[in-house]
């Protein structure tokens, strides 16, 4: 995707990334973190505001800082980044809500071209795992590496 990224920070696991989101309501610091599940190889990709004063990160605040597709894009490069270390994971995604669902379900079918060069993306319907299909609303989304 040739889009405009955050520079991203991870620790050695590459299990929590942070990056800085800039925009008009400031500088927002945004965590990305890959949660184990209870499926062998498969993880959960969590995104929220991130609060250094409590420690603790918000999934569910709007942020509204004029940055979508920066922060999407970042999100992507994560992805890249986790399967050099993790390249048999199965990262499965949802929003925290049906409205950023549909966010990421709009990101993918706009890049959708670009991201099934290295990925196999597949989309959750009726509790059935699918290919991924544009114009299909899925509740949640699993990438793979190719």
């Amino acid at each position: 995707m040739e889009l405009p990224r955050y520079i991203t920070q991870t620790g050695r696991s590459r299990k929590v990334y942070q990056f800085i989101s800039e925009g008009p309501n400031g500088s927002i610091t945004k965590r990305v973190y890959f949660q184990e599940t209870t499926q062998d190889n498969y993880v959960s990709l969590l995104m929220g505001d991130y609060d250094k004063q409590t420690g603790e990160t918000d999934f569910y605040n709007v942020s509204n800082n004029g940055d979508r597709d920066k922060v999407l894009a970042t999100i992507v490069d994560i992805c890249y980044n986790y399967f050099e270390l993790y390249p048999n994971h199965i990262i499965t995604f949802t929003g925290a809500n049906e409205a950023r669902t549909r966010l990421y379900q709009i990101a993918i079918n706009t890049y959708f071209d670009e991201l099934s060069l290295d990925f196999h993306i597949y989309g959750e319907l009726n509790k059935a795992i699918e290919p991924f299909r544009k114009k299909v609303n899925y509740t949640s989304f699993y990438i793979l590496l190719k």
